[in-house]
């Protein structure tokens, strides 16, 4: 979403609603607005009781959110937190346009088979997307992966980059204990140093240089070797982008598990290394330093374009499902729109 307000641009105003923990995109929005705060529905371990009551309170919090900022549209991606602002929206007649998260290559969200209905105007991140799941949705290519990743230093300067070539461990903005783990026990076996950024884990590594936040970590992955990362979009698709060496590995902890499809199609065509199981670590390691890598090329981005278009006929007082209707169901380049943001 923060590319999409960069190249929508200051045209249109813009407020915010994040969940209540979520300093980090706060600090990434390119165009200032109200931002609104509500509380996550529900984490991975939450029982029926404790999810039930968590989406009661979000519901309540969305409304509230509605009745203040009154928007012309709603744009969301992915997280669950959009879902009852989808359907609130809709009952009082304000668009929605929908991005479906860019780690679904061939399987749906959760989020997007709940909203999918109901929002005027789908677009999905995979081609593959459109045969598999959304018929009527519009692919016109990804949000992801054309920015460096931007991640502010939170809690530790980072490191100096080595002298020589290394091996880069990165697990974004969370945490990913168990990588960071399996990383460190192997460090001492390997003829390549070792910097870690451990996000905000608990786990402190004993054998590799490490810290937590960087302004950007564009300056690692240029030195380094090899990468090992978690399995998120924007990491993987940055690095896969730059044509490196690297071993993905998908965080089972991380909600519905999505990395493994994105992972998935990436290692079929050639971009990185899956490694499924952290047992396996050293192999896939072994494996991508012997590997030579497709670099992943994203398609050209009309997205923005198409949003403008519908935003602009809403403006006008046209009928904006026109554009919806002329471009659901299909791969939409650059060219195939008239006008918009440039």
């Amino acid at each position: 979403m923060v590319r999409l307000v960069r190249l929508l641009g200051p045209r249109y105003a813009y407020a915010y609603m994040l969940v209540e923990e979520d300093r980090l995109s706060e600090q990434k929005i390119p165009i200032p607005g109200p931002i609104h705060r509500v509380n996550r529905p529900q984490e991975k371990q939450d029982k029926a009781v404790r999810i039930a009551w968590g989406h009661i309170r979000l519901t309540w919090q969305s409304l509230h959110v509605l009745r203040r900022v009154r928007p012309h549209a709603v744009i969301h991606s992915g997280p669950g937190v959009g879902v009852p602002i989808t359907y609130l929206a809709r009952l009082f007649g304000i668009p929605v346009i929908y991005v479906e998260n860019g780690a679904r290559v061939r399987m749906p969200s959760r989020t997007g088979r709940l909203v999918h209905r109901f929002v005027n105007l789908f677009f999905v991140q995979w081609p593959d997307l459109i045969e598999t799941a959304y018929p009527r949705a519009i692919y016109a290519g990804m949000l992801h992966g054309l920015d460096e990743e931007e991640m502010p230093d939170q809690t530790a300067p980072p490191l100096p980059l080595p002298d020589g070539p290394f091996i880069f461990v990165t697990v974004g903005s969370g945490d990913f204990d168990a990588l960071v783990r399996a990383m460190d026990a192997l460090a001492p076996k390997l003829d390549l140093p070792v910097v870690m950024q451990i996000g905000v884990g608990r786990y402190e590594p004993r054998h590799a240089a490490w810290f937590r936040h960087a302004p950007s970590l564009a300056p690692y992955y240029e030195r380094a070797a090899l990468v090992v990362s978690h399995g998120g979009v924007g990491t993987t698709l940055e690095v896969t982008r730059r044509g490196l060496p690297l071993v993905g590995v998908d965080n089972p902890d991380r909600y519905d598990q999505h990395q493994q499809d994105l992972l998935s199609y990436l290692d079929e065509k050639g971009h990185l290394i899956w490694c499924r199981d952290l047992s396996q670590l050293d192999e896939a390691l072994r494996r991508a330093r012997a590997s030579t890598f497709v670099p992943f090329s994203p398609p050209p981005l009309a997205l923005h374009l198409i949003v403008d278009a519908f935003i602009q006929a809403l403006e006008q007082g046209g009928d904006p499902m026109n554009v919806v209707r002329r471009f659901e169901g299909h791969h939409v380049r650059p060219e195939d729109v008239i006008g918009g943001p440039t």
